[in-house]
């Protein structure tokens, strides 16, 4: 996808969900419109496939919303970490990632700085939070704020995140919502400044 004139680049739209009993990744690549997801929960545990993917590196920079403060803070803490839990259940695994979510969370509100750098991430980002400087506090402004002032339709998760008993089909619902989060993202990405 060309992102400045003469720049042709691979981009890859991410965006992650954190549940005590689900680890959710997914990626949309508008150039081949195709998705690419991994779930850890009770049902799978792709952690493994998640990490070796991510580590190739498939895109030349994955474009998020709050990235760099959320998402990739925590997809980078996975690949780091991910080694020390050979032993685990896919539930464990949730559970340390959801806790470790909750963390970079907290940190957030508080202004506690984050553990990655953007020079820390195996993909680069590109953040519409801060592209947009929704990062600013005369701007700051939520995802769903942004999907009502593009006439979308404004979807809520369709479960807490500290639920258990988790079923396939409420993955699905979250699946869902995750992918429409996604193409809200991609849609706030193409707003020209």
């Amino acid at each position: 996808m060309e992102i400045a004139k003469g720049v042709d680049v691979k981009l890859g739209l991410c965006d992650i969900e954190c549940f005590k009993e689900l680890f959710d990744v997914g990626c949309y690549d508008p150039d081949k419109g195709e998705w690419t997801e991994f779930e850890v929960s009770h049902f799978k545990n792709e952690l493994y496939q998640f990490v070796k993917w991510y580590k190739s590196k498939p895109y030349d920079f994955l474009v998020t919303f709050n990235g760099v403060g959320y998402d990739q803070q925590v997809l980078q803490w996975v690949v780091d970490n991910y080694e020390n839990w050979y032993d685990l259940t896919g539930l464990e695994i949730c559970s340390k990632i959801s806790a470790y979510s909750t963390k970079v969370i907290e940190d957030s509100r508080y202004q506690i700085p984050h553990r990655y750098k953007e020079t820390d991430f195996s993909i680069p980002a590109l953040d519409v939070f801060k592209i947009h400087h929704f990062d600013n506090d005369q701007r700051r402004t939520s995802l769903k704020f942004c999907e009502f002032m593009m006439n979308m339709d404004v979807e809520e998760m369709p479960l807490h995140f500290l639920s258990t008993g988790i079923t396939e089909s409420q993955i699905e619902e979250i699946r869902m919502y995750r992918r429409h989060d996604v193409m809200a993202t991609y849609g706030e990405y193409q707003v020209k400044r």
